[in-house]
C-alpha cells in the first residue's frame, strides 16, 4: 500500500486554530500510555510478578550460519 501525501493551505488563524487545539486546557492532562503500559496494566502484571520477564528471540535450532 502506498501512502499518499496531502497538502493543504490553512489561512494563518485557522492553522494556529488548529496547532491550539491539541493543547489540554488547564488542569487537564493528554492520555500518555494506554493497553499494555497504562500505569493500570502495569501494576497488575507486577503483582502477578509477570512484568520481570523480558521477551527475547529464539534462534532457529539446526544449520546456522555464522
Amino acid at each position: 500500500m502506498r501512502r499518499r501525501e496531502s497538502e493543504q493551505d490553512f489561512p494563518a488563524l485557522e492553522w494556529s486554530a488548529a496547532m491550539c487545539s491539541h493543547i489540554p486546557n488547564k488542569g487537564e492532562q493528554m492520555v500518555r500510555y494506554y493497553g499494555r503500559y497504562s500505569n493500570i496494566a502495569r501494576g497488575k502484571r507486577q503483582k502477578e510478578n509477570g512484568d520481570d520477564r523480558i521477551p527475547r528471540i529464539l534462534e532457529p535450532e539446526g544449520d546456522i550460519k555464522t
